[in-house]
């Protein structure tokens, strides 16, 4: 029996709510299939005009290419009850692996007093199937090893986005992908409430007395003000909400930080990109993994101001190698910083002590590296890093390198927090799977 009770998914009062519209369908096999005009509603969907009419100084989510990265589908099957084998199987893990997952949990979680969600990440994070990184190794050998599903062996291995899945490691994915669906179930009767108290405003004129409030309006931002750098963030909605609370307008840079990383060895630190097509392109490559998850863009405008009172670090990838024709050899710059801090943390550890000054400086700036055609875990000097291993994004058609903003120290996070906290925005990207559209 489950020591954490059979909490239902959709609870059936909520269930009730849609009784009679055939758009939650009666449980069979411990499972039931919910329409996506209930998960992906049409105030969450703006169409191309919308986006293509709207003025280039402002700021929305018809903005980003990540909203209109849909797949249409009527009706999307998700677990009865929240913890339980068919929930291991919605997180993305086979049949077999679940069922293994889910007697384990049975058996051990009254003891060690771990969470249901913890049984999936302990088996991901096992030592005894060594991560990978790189095009040269077997990303889907490691996924069948961990009993890992066809749908997210596809996700993870997405045609067209080879250049963000190797900013990572798979292992790093697979846990990405499995957080936001969990974190997505466990908010399902939440999202599915707040969807019927939208139903009756637009049906009524006016909310059902002691309903959830409705979802708000899409978000509307300034692309930039004077003075200002604007930051972007791309991650699923429900972590970037841990991030952002809008209506306290605190900032938890905590909720994102990240370890191993470009800048973070051991030490998680969080990071941002001044380029939003950074940040586009992560929410398209995760909204596959995470189907039934929101994803959204974070919106940060720091002042000039702010990074006056900083220590900046600006650590910048070597320039390609010029070819001498005299001497008929190739001439290498010299070793740089940053590919000094990209090997030391890219293979998770703590920078030695002649680049210690590197871990004093508030905020860091330089190029997002990928690993696509090398293994940082087998490389034996910073040299080997070169500029073939920076991530390139399009800008106006042209492709330019990807930066990144890590703020490491307490001041340079607290400065943030502080400073921006009302200058943050959040932009809703909707959810992979959208009813399909009329003809």
């Amino acid at each position: 029996m489950d020591p954490q009770g059979s909490q239902p998914v959709l609870s059936a009062d909520c269930v009730a709510l849609f009784e009679g519209t055939g758009l939650i369908k009666p449980a069979a096999n411990n499972k039931r299939k919910v329409s996506t005009a209930l998960l992906s509603p049409p105030s969450s969907n703006p169409s191309r005009s919308s986006s293509e009419a709207s003025s280039s100084s402002r700021i929305s989510s018809g903005s980003f290419a990540a909203t209109y990265e849909v797949e249409e589908v009527e009706e999307v099957e998700v677990p009865v009850t929240l913890r339980s084998v068919e929930s291991y199987e919605f997180l993305g893990f086979t049949t077999e692996t679940a069922q293994s997952l889910w007697v384990r949990y049975l058996k051990y979680s009254p003891e060690q007093d771990s969470s249901f969600f913890d049984y999936a990440a302990s088996h991901i994070w096992a030592p005894g199937r060594e991560d990978v990184t790189s095009d040269q190794d077997n990303w889907r050998g490691l996924m069948v090893a961990l009993g890992i599903n066809e749908r997210l062996q596809s996700a993870i291995m997405l045609p067209g986005f080879d250049d963000v899945r190797f900013t990572a490691s798979c292992k790093y994915w697979l846990m990405n992908a499995m957080k936001a669906q969990w974190q997505a179930l466990e908010n399902l009767d939440l999202e599915m409430r707040m969807e019927a108290a939208r139903r009756q405003h637009v049906k009524t004129g006016r909310p059902k007395a002691g309903s959830i409030s409705s979802p708000p309006s899409l978000v509307d931002a300034p692309a930039a003000i004077e003075r200002h750098q604007m930051l972007w963030r791309g991650s699923d909605h429900l972590n970037n909400l841990n991030m952002y609370n809008s209506e306290t307008c605190e900032i938890n840079l905590d909720a994102i930080h990240a370890a191993p990383g470009d800048f973070s060895g051991a030490n998680p630190i969080a990071y941002f990109s001044p380029h939003r097509e950074t940040a586009d392109r992560y929410c398209r490559y995760i909204k596959h993994a995470a189907h039934i998850a929101k994803v959204s863009i974070v919106q940060i405008a720091v002042p000039y101001s702010l990074m006056d009172g900083l220590s900046v670090e600006y650590l910048r990838s070597p320039a390609p190698p010029k070819y001498n024709k005299e001497t008929n050899t190739w001439l290498y710059p010299p070793t740089c910083d940053w590919q000094r801090v990209i090997w030391w943390c890219r293979r998770g550890r703590n920078l030695p002590k002649e680049l210690w000054w590197v871990t004093t400086k508030d905020v860091l700036i330089g190029e997002t590296s990928h690993g696509k055609n090398c293994k940082y875990d087998t490389m034996e000097k910073p040299e080997e890093i070169d500029h073939r291993q920076v991530l390139e994004v399009k800008i106006n058609g042209v492709e330019t390198k990807s930066m990144q903003w890590a703020f490491q120290t307490l001041k340079g996070r607290f400065a943030l927090q502080d400073t921006c906290r009302f200058k943050v925005w959040l932009h809703n990207a909707g959810a992979l799977h959208v009813p399909r559209r009329k003809k």
